[in-house]
């Protein structure tokens, strides 16, 4: 049997390991010079800092996913406290960690900020030697939470997402999707009588299957933001933001074609082995508050 083949099957695709980057942080204040401070402490301890004066603007800038934010409470249209409310109330940025910078030395306002989610509270003025380091260490302890968070959410057999990995990403699409109003596409692929592989040709070679299929299905999800899951046994998943019916069928027919002709193949190759055919759903909508996906 072709040892190449072999290793195509037992090696399962894996969900991309986080890279370690410098840490990324959004500063929002309405002084210039608060500002321009931060940008120095942290390109000091090479972190990127990109910036933001008011509560709406920080609102806006969190969709661009950084590490941290250190949020003013005091800001020209939205107090720093609503902020932080409104951003943990929303799955796309719930779980960035925010401090709260405040020229107010007051325990109750402090008590406020914690309980609205804030990781941290630095009253002005600052050290910068003490900002950087609860910087780095809340930076630190995210990404060992997020890292957790992917191995939690990592399917053991295929190395994709798992079914709660895709219930979190359709519900924070779902929310993002809502706000632009464009359209969320959805495609369900189940291996055609599985079963009758299992029988055949046995489990073993039944998982080999499963392993290979998201090498056949993923390389068709191009853009960063597409997600293939396994739902269980032999059901996939891929959610596609951005995407129509029109291009989520389009998108379902190739992938569909891709399994028969990959698969007849791989079977011709070896000389034995199941010609899986698959079977294809698709849905694609414009979110509404009126609708829910769960």
């Amino acid at each position: 049997m072709d040892q190449d083949i072999l290793a195509r099957y037992s090696m399962p695709p894996v969900m991309p390991p986080e890279v370690d980057t410098d840490p990324r942080i959004l500063a929002v204040d309405d002084d210039p010079g608060t500002l321009h401070l931060i940008g120095t402490v942290l390109d000091r301890d090479r972190m990127e800092c990109f910036t933001g004066a008011t509560g709406r603007e920080a609102l806006e800038l969190a969709a661009q996913a950084p590490d941290l934010i250190l949020l003013d409470h005091h800001l020209p249209d939205l107090e720093g406290l609503e902020v932080c409310r409104l951003l943990k109330a929303d799955p796309v940025t719930a779980d960035i960690p925010v401090v709260m910078l405040t020229a107010d030395h007051n325990p109750v306002l402090e008590a406020r900020v914690l309980e609205a989610g804030a990781v941290d509270f630095i009253t002005k003025p600052f050290a910068p030697d003490v900002l950087t380091a609860r910087i780095g260490t809340h930076v630190s302890l995210a990404r060992k939470t997020r890292l957790l968070e992917r191995l939690a959410n990592t399917d053991p057999l295929t190395g994709v997402a798992n079914r709660r990995f895709f219930d979190h990403a359709l519900e924070r699409e779902w929310a993002r999707t809502l706000r632009s109003q464009r359209p969320l596409g959805l495609i369900v692929a189940d291996v055609d009588a599985f079963k009758a592989v299992n029988d055949t040709y046995g489990h073993q070679e039944g998982d080999a299957c499963l392993r290979f299929l998201p090498h056949v299905l993923g390389p068709h999800l191009k853009r960063p933001f597409d997600l293939l899951a396994r739902l269980g046994g032999e059901e996939f998943v891929a959610l596609l933001p951005e995407t129509d019916l029109k291009g989520t069928l389009r998108l379902a027919e190739l992938m569909r074609a891709d399994v028969e002709s990959s698969f007849a193949r791989l079977a011709d190759e070896r000389g034995t082995g199941p010609r899986l055919t698959s079977s294809f759903g698709c849905a694609a909508v414009v979110p509404t508050r009126e609708i829910a996906p769960w």
